[in-house]
């Protein structure tokens, strides 16, 4: 069962409400959504970026997971603003691969050896021969690779 917002906020009318503390009217949308951010009696109830106060704490944690506006990471729990930033997250920060779920230690290492993918162009090849075939003109090129025998 969704619950309303606890908050009514209408800048046409100039009516910024919070109902969870008894009807307290506020001055601008900006007191109302700091009010909501600091009090006390509303500390992990209310979400910023759909500026919503929830209930409880838990309704709170529902609404995140089944909403399509948050991507929450789900090794630090950071709440991301789209699907990009969340993947860019978790390779940039965790080091983890989306094609097969794991943590690596070493992601471009990893990309490499288990995916084949090319650490210059970032293309996968079909096996280890494939990107070694495109891996080591372009490591001489950059001057990487003596290629004389």
């Amino acid at each position: 069962m969704v619950r309303e917002n606890l908050i009514i906020c209408d800048p046409s009318e100039q009516i910024y409400v919070c109902n969870s503390c008894d009807n307290r009217d506020f001055t601008s949308e900006n007191s109302l959504l700091h009010h909501c951010r600091e009090a006390k009696q509303h500390r992990g109830q209310f979400c910023g970026r759909c500026k919503r106060l929830f209930v409880h704490i838990t309704a709170k944690h529902n609404h995140i997971t089944n909403s399509s506006r948050h991507w929450v990471c789900h090794i630090c729990d950071i709440d991301l603003e789209d699907e990009d930033s969340l993947e860019s997250h978790l390779s940039g920060k965790h080091s983890y691969c989306y094609d097969c779920g794991t943590v690596a230690s070493d992601f471009r290492q990893h990309r490499a050896q288990y995916h084949h993918e090319c650490s210059v162009c970032v293309d996968q090849f079909q096996d280890a021969n494939a990107l070694l075939m495109v891996w080591i003109p372009l490591q001489a090129l950059r001057g990487g690779v003596d290629l004389r025998i």
